[in-house]
């Protein structure tokens, strides 16, 4: 597959100090297994030989516990059996106590051009209540050493929707977010988990669309649902996955997809230290499950998605926009976005 046709890679790498109550994504706290991990990843690479990707993500999990060492083996691991496309996107997540001055160095020096930053709020209070182990001021001491190391594509992660934060928390999270030295902010509504409830409604759509109105003077421009960049910084690797392109997951949990076929590695840690064989899931989708994927992720979008529609239907006024043929979900279009995807797919069905 050629460059242009976007195959993404994205490896997983399982390991976090501490576990947020927040968070669902698979990660392990035993850090002892790290190498092991590796050794496991080189045989799952090693299946994979000489495909070649335009864009790599490494992420977690906290991909920033790796040591320097271990860091370097892992990029032996991939640009010794892939093939990555000249001018690839290549992005490392990192969080703000965990990748000091030699990490991200070294991350810059292994051709990482991208870097994805853990900040999540600008209070201590709420960083403290969603279980973080880093401080606001440790989110910009990190970006000031990763402008030293050489970065200028950096993207920060948020949260809100949170009991404990506030409009006006989220406001001035927002506001600080949007002066840090970054091109790319991910804003992520909270799923309840661990114990940490979402607000009411109301309040979540008050901060649903106070992210428009706060980002958008600032230039960052929401090009995705939950994601807003400078012109051109938009995330080529997430693009990849939100218009349905081929991608490769290594690691526990990590998913892969190619025509209408998707796999996952089981979230299993010592089931994969085992292997092979890699224990994986693997579904095959109809070719109306394909559809509806396309108009849930397309829809997604700010580019919209071409449905053949020349009108808005009555039932979606509002909820979404068509513009030079395309249809894309407006600001409270985004509330309901499930739903939307649903009412258009029975749509273009009929």
């Amino acid at each position: 597959m050629n460059a242009d046709s976007g195959r993404g890679l994205y490896i997983h790498i399982p390991f976090c100090r501490s576990k947020c109550p927040y968070c669902s994504f698979f990660s392990e706290t035993g850090l002892h297994m790290t190498d092991d991990f590796l050794d496991a990843l080189e045989r799952e690479a090693e299946e994979f030989r000489n495909w070649r990707f335009s864009t790599c993500y490494i992420g977690g999990g906290t991909p920033s516990v790796l040591s320097v060492r271990q860091t370097e083996r892992l990029f032996r691991i991939i640009l010794e059996r892939f093939e990555l496309a000249p001018g690839a996107e290549i992005t490392a997540e990192v969080n703000p106590e965990s990748a000091d001055r030699d990490l991200l160095r070294a991350l810059r020096g292994m051709g990482v051009n991208r870097l994805s930053v853990g900040a999540q709020s600008a209070h201590d209070s709420e960083l403290a209540l969603l279980g973080r182990r880093h401080k606001a001021a440790q989110t910009e001491r990190c970006l000031e050493e990763a402008l030293r190391a050489g970065f200028s594509n950096i993207s920060v992660d948020l949260i809100f929707g949170f009991v404990g934060q506030t409009r006006k928390s989220w406001e001035k999270t927002l506001e600080w977010a949007s002066e840090l030295p970054v091109s790319h902010i991910s804003t992520y509504a909270l799923s309840p988990h661990g114990g940490i409830e979402e607000l009411p409604e109301e309040e979540l759509i008050a901060m649903y669309l106070m992210r428009d109105e706060v980002l958008a003077p600032r230039g960052f421009i929401r090009y995705e649902i939950s994601n807003y960049s400078k012109p051109g910084r938009e995330s080529r690797h997430n693009l990849i996955y939100w218009r349905r392109g081929e991608y490769l997951g290594l690691g526990p949990s990590a998913s892969s997809f190619s025509g209408n076929r998707r796999w996952r590695n089981e979230p299993a840690l010592e089931l994969y230290l085992k292997a092979p064989p890699f224990a994986r899931e693997t579904e095959t989708l109809s070719p109306e499950q394909a559809r509806l994927e396309e108009i849930f992720l397309g829809t997604r979008l700010a580019e919209g998605i071409e449905l053949g529609l020349s009108e808005i239907p009555e039932s979606l006024a509002g909820l979404v926009e068509l513009r030079e043929g395309r249809v894309s979900l407006s600001p409270m279009g985004v509330l309901v976005a499930d739903r939307v995807a649903l009412e258009l797919f029975e749509l273009v069905e009929r």
